[in-house]
């Protein structure tokens, strides 16, 4: 591997164009090209070639249209129904750049990055809520020692996850609403399976009335349940009675700390909305996908999620794999790519401070980590983003945006008209000699 990558022929001398990632000012490589220009094919070609010409660790490939697989790629489908996800409360144990502060954190940017913004007070809730259920799961966020699932030959079970926090809220709703402890809140989960399972049986009974069958067995099996799940109700409602006296006598008086950081009912019931409806896209699961280890490429493929969903997915995993680098600490040069096509679905122009891709961007280049991105609407794209890329490709524009794209690139427009699809384009290369912002037209051929 001499880690040289060959994007074409250099239309003024004639020559291969060739690049050797380890000299770029910054690992960042950013593709432009209109819907038809070969964007997809380019970005493949890109991705093999780095596999292979270049001594990279990992790239991790966050394919939301469906068609980015190469020979060489391992790949994930996550879907609602598969039983593979991301588990998006697992905890950093870097007791500098981890914990549980830095993780609730995350969580509720990555929310307010969709459709399902939080309001001032639902943040406030939310991010307790996050807080005790990783101390009720052992998990302090000023101690850094309980960070970790193993600790003096201690294992914890699991980090939460999502189900976790949806069920640990449903409590405290309970809780507010009704005056019930959690135990109080885990029997009548129980009490609501025995009563559906009763009903299921009242309908059974009424089946056979109505085809007016005389089947003694059936109806005798049927009456004989119905007095064993009466007598099991009967044992649940104690077990809540008791249970709630329980909490009456255990109480101390800091019960009232549980009414100022959740509010009223209205504000955790709202709370318990927005993240019902966000565990129902299905991939937030503890059980994590298994790529093969042996290929360089792993290919998530979220194209059956919609745009809130995929946004959610990427800022996971793209902090993670951030966080991961810097906890590594500096590098020389770049080991890892996260890899994204359709870039203006996954950055916010407004926010600049909460957005990984442009935190990658400006940060990632001495932990090692650099970034491939895409898009065919350079306008949505952030000056951050734009300044940092060692590598701009544009692969055509349309004649209508050539003005646009010229200022925001820097580069001639009489040049972005001459780009022929599929054949011709434009590359601006800064290594670590020479920054300048010249754009080189060549022959398309990535190698």
């Amino acid at each position: 591997m001499n880690g040289k990558i060959t994007f074409g022929i250099n239309l003024i001398d004639k020559k291969p164009l060739s690049v050797n990632l380890a000299e770029l000012i910054n690992p960042h490589i950013l593709i432009v090209g209109v819907s038809g220009s070969g964007k997809s094919y380019n970005i493949k070609k890109l991705l093999e070639s780095i596999a292979k010409n270049y001594p990279i660790k990992r790239i991790y490939n966050i394919d939301g249209q469906g068609d980015l697989a190469t020979p060489n790629t391992s790949s994930v489908v996550f879907t609602e129904s598969g039983n593979v996800g991301i588990n998006p409360l697992k905890l950093s144990s870097d007791p500098v750049f981890g914990g549980v502060r830095k993780k609730v954190q995350q969580f509720i940017n990555a929310i307010n990055k969709t459709s399902r913004q939080l309001g001032n007070r639902q943040e406030a809730v939310l991010r307790n809520l996050l807080k005790d259920l990783y101390m009720a799961n052992g998990f302090f966020e000023d101690d850094p020692s309980t960070w970790k699932l193993e600790e003096d030959g201690y294992y914890r079970r699991k980090y939460p996850d999502a189900q976790d926090l949806l069920r640990f809220t449903y409590s405290k709703l309970v809780s507010k609403k009704f005056g019930l402890t959690r135990e109080s809140v885990k029997y009548f989960h129980e009490l609501e399976k025995l009563n559906k399972k009763k009903s299921k049986l009242i309908k059974e009974k009424i089946r056979l009335e109505h085809q007016k069958r005389q089947n003694y067995e059936n109806e005798e099996y049927i009456k004989n349940e119905m007095k064993i799940i009466d007598k099991q109700i009967e044992e649940v409602k104690e077990k809540i009675k008791t249970a709630f006296l329980s909490a009456l006598e255990k109480a101390n008086g800091a019960e009232e700390k549980d009414i100022i950081k959740y509010e009223n009912v209205e504000t955790l019931k709202s709370v318990y909305d927005v993240l019902e409806n966000l565990f129902s896209v299905g991939f937030f699961k503890s059980k994590e996908p298994k790529f093969d280890f042996e290929k360089k490429i792993w290919r998530y493929d979220i194209s059956s999620l919609n745009i809130d969903e995929q946004k959610l997915f990427a800022e996971f995993v793209g902090s993670d794999l951030f966080n991961k680098a810097r906890e590594t600490g500096l590098k020389d040069r770049v080991y890892e790519y996260l890899v994204i096509d359709e870039a203006k679905k996954f950055t916010d122009l407004k926010k600049d401070k909460d957005d990984i891709l442009k935190l990658v961007a400006r940060e990632a280049r001495k932990y090692g980590l650099g970034q491939i991105l895409a898009t065919q609407q350079i306008e949505h794209i952030p000056e951050d983003i734009i300044q940092n890329s060692g590598i701009t490709l544009v692969l055509g524009v349309h004649e209508s945006k050539a003005d646009l794209i010229s200022k925001k690139l820097n580069v001639k427009k009489d040049y972005l008209l001459k780009i022929k699809p599929h054949k011709t384009a434009l590359i601006s290369i800064k290594t670590r000699n020479s920054s300048n912002d010249f754009y080189y037209p060549i022959m398309i051929d990535i190698k």
